[in-house]
């Protein structure tokens, strides 16, 4: 596996848990109703769309880091399949 191919995970993966955390600040800020109803669905719109984007971003990522995985004793990792 090349250096640039890992250097792509590695800023995919911090990039998925940046969004992760600011999912959790909005959950946060939800659960002690800081934020009015129409805020609320206009950042739940907003989470799906980002969710969604970076699960399809990191099954990319999974099937191409399977590949070398494969030829290993390590086998294979699992993603989700919805």
């Amino acid at each position: 596996m090349s250096s640039c191919m890992l250097s792509d995970t590695a800023c995919d993966v911090s990039g998925a848990a940046e969004v992760m955390h600011d999912i959790g600040q909005l959950l946060y800020l939800i659960y002690n109703e800081n934020i009015s109803s129409n805020q609320v669905k206009s950042m739940a719109r907003l989470v799906h769309d980002t969710t969604d984007r970076w699960y399809s971003i990191l099954n990319y990522r999974l099937d191409a880091l399977n590949k070398p995985l494969e030829q290993t004793g390590f086998g294979k990792g699992r993603g989700l399949r919805l």
